[in-house]
């Protein structure tokens, strides 16, 4: 699998008067020879911008140069943030690598835009960066062309979405609608749409004629084979010429195949080994005369009596998202069992069908170091085993975001009556704080869950915590703990009064 280079390149935009909607403000993106409309409801953040919005960076806890840092690597150019901050709608542009092969999405073919698809979805074009996707289709609007709808999850950002990608005028160009610490909602796509139908390019460059034309492949040499045979495939631009050649150190006589992209984008090679060994695949394009790309795939071997198996992506050294899939293929009627010792265990046995692909979807969400066992068996074939040792390591935001999921609320009376089956739980719950006081080497608050109109406080709990917390009294503040049991409080003629008690985990703005 061939990796993306991504080349950042700062984008100015200014933000022009007012709309003709008293409610939005149309911003222009000069470099992408764009516009849209987005809501001044929304808390608006720019490279430009930042210290201007320092009190409400302070209080979602984002620090102004590592946000400046981001929106430079990622090609940020506009953030628009519920005031809530758990939702954030932006736009970024970049001129990575498919932006310099593609160019404009809308002036490829029908295979490569198939191709383009299919590399979100179900594909593997963003699984580096801890991306799921799982939906991809193609939405098309009068004066903005085609952008692909995504629906995903991003793990190794703590957050899930809704994304509309293109690629136009040299830029891959996105609107990510992110949701924080909640699940999305029908709110959140229309708040996405309502910028998109107000996006417009005012000008479509023509790909220039000075263009490299590249090769986007959706099938390559497999590592292993036992047939000799396979093809490799995708589009490209049409007409360009494709020559393969294949060797071996035991065969001095190279094998030279020789294709033309067709019309509609697309190409095919068929490879048939003459004889078992090692092989070694690379391809020249040529556009005219002009050689304009090689390629140099993985080293294919080739043994008869091999059971084959060629994973769909190389296993990582660590895990960056909650799930991984773990696929490929092997031969039709074979016995593959997936087993997991870690921080969560996992077994599974699947008989391949005709199609010979496996796939196993592993539970990652708990730090630790994964120990993965593959063994495939299949009558008259040796055995084949596999074993892998792979790390996942949770950053604190992600730490947070998986306490957020977890974490339950049940009423105070409900968790009263169940305090022993509650102990150890993970809690969240929107706290009233009524005081703060040192106990011991640990700091002692007691909260409420109400707070009356006449300013007394209701079904008070104990929240212990090691160092003295910020949250002030008489601020409301959103709270996750882990419950810890009965806290006893003795009054003065001894009588004494227990309240739910937690260890506190984290706290932040209500």
């Amino acid at each position: 699998m061939r990796k993306l280079m991504v080349l950042v390149l700062a984008l100015a935009f200014s933000l022009l008067a007012a709309s003709a909607f008293a409610d939005t403000a149309t911003y222009t993106f000069d470099s992408l020879y764009a516009t849209c409309e987005i809501s001044e409801d929304y808390i608006i953040l720019t490279p430009d911008n930042l210290s201007r919005h320092s009190e409400w960076l302070a209080r979602q806890q984002k620090e102004i140069s590592a946000l400046e840092a981001d929106f430079a690597a990622r090609g940020v150019l506009v953030q628009a943030w519920d005031a809530e901050g758990d939702r954030c709608i932006e736009i970024t542009a970049v001129e990575d690598e498919m932006a310099q092969r593609l160019f404009d999405i809308d002036q490829q073919t029908t295979a490569t835009r198939r191709s383009y698809r299919l590399g979100h979805s179900g594909g593997t074009m963003y699984t580096e960066q801890g991306y799921t996707i799982k939906d991809a289709e193609w939405k098309s609007g009068t004066g903005r062309g085609r952008f692909l709808f995504l629906k995903y999850n991003c793990n190794a950002r703590n957050q899930k979405g809704y994304m509309y990608r293109t690629i136009r005028n040299g830029y891959t160009i996105t609107l990510d609608c992110q949701v924080y610490g909640r699940s999305l909602a029908t709110a959140d796509q229309r708040a996405l749409d309502k910028i998109l139908t107000s996006w417009k390019f005012t000008t479509t460059l023509d790909k220039p004629a000075n263009a490299v034309p590249m090769l986007l492949f959706t099938s390559e040499p497999p590592l292993e084979t036992n047939t000799g045979s396979f093809t490799v495939e995708g589009t490209g631009d049409p007409g360009l010429t494709i020559i393969g050649v294949v060797l071996s150190t035991a065969d001095p006589d190279p094998i030279r195949i020789e294709e033309t992209v067709k019309n509609s984008g697309s190409f095919k090679l068929k490879v048939n080994l003459p004889q078992e060994g090692s092989w070694l695949m690379t391809l020249t394009v040529l556009n005219g005369d002009v050689v304009t790309e090689e390629v140099i795939f993985n080293t294919t071997k080739y043994q008869k009596s091999l059971l084959p198996v060629n994973f769909d992506d190389e296993v990582p050294l660590a895990f960056t998202s909650d799930t991984y899939t773990l696929s490929g293929t092997t031969m039709g009627q074979t016995d593959v069992q997936c087993l997991v010792e870690g921080p969560n265990n996992f077994e599974k046995k699947v008989k391949t069908n005709n199609s010979a692909s496996f796939s196993f979807k592993l539970p990652t969400d708990k730090e630790g170091t994964y120990k993965v066992v593959l063994v495939f068996e299949k009558k008259k074939y040796n055995t084949r085993r596999f074993e892998f040792e792979v790390t996942r390591t949770l950053s604190e935001d992600e730490k947070r975001a998986h306490i957020r999921e977890d974490a339950v609320k049940p009423a105070y009376s409900t968790l009263n009556d169940k305090l022993d089956g509650y102990t150890g739980r993970t809690m969240g719950y929107s706290l009233h704080v009524m005081s703060v006081e040192p106990s011991g080497n640990e700091w002692i608050s007691f909260m409420a869950m109400r707070k009356t109109s006449s300013g007394s406080y209701r079904d008070v709990v104990v929240v212990m915590s090691p160092d003295q917390p910020t949250y002030q009294p008489g601020e409301q503040v959103k709270v996750y703990c882990t419950c810890t049991g009965a806290y006893e409080v003795t009054d003065e003629d001894n009588k004494v009064t227990e309240y739910p008690s937690f260890d506190l985990l984290f706290w932040e703005e209500d």
